[in-house]
């Protein structure tokens, strides 16, 4: 319903993204020098809200904007919006993988990420 009320919004920047950047996708070594990101399977261009919605969703604001600290691109005002709206969508593609690829269990994982998001309601 935002982005459908809102005229005049200036698209925001393409950027290179992950395009599944999340905690499985990134690798700790032992000793720890630095994080090593792995599985670009999904790269390409796209908001870079959207890389950032799943760490939000799964560790918090706080956790965030340490996050966004580091990120060296510009924010613009629209960020945390458009995150938001890349988190509530991911049961969507969730749903969509399960049933192209005949997997049930990614149907139901579906069904049970947008019950959370319902009753978060961020």
């Amino acid at each position: 319903e935002v982005f459908a009320s809102v005229e005049d919004v200036e698209p925001p920047a393409l950027v290179v993204t992950h395009g599944d950047f999340n905690a499985e996708n990134v690798l700790v070594p032992d000793p720890f020098n630095h994080l090593q990101v792995v599985d670009f399977e999904d790269i390409g261009l796209h908001d870079a809200a959207a890389d950032f919605c799943l760490w939000w969703g799964d560790y918090g604001n706080k956790f965030l904007e340490v996050m966004l600290k580091a990120y060296t691109l510009p924010i613009d005002a629209d960020f945390h919006t458009r995150m938001r709206f890349y988190y509530n969508r991911v049961p969507v593609i969730y749903f969509r993988y399960g049933i192209e690829n005949d997997i049930p269990n990614m149907i139901r994982f579906g069904h049970d990420a947008l019950r959370q998001r319902m009753h978060r309601n961020p």
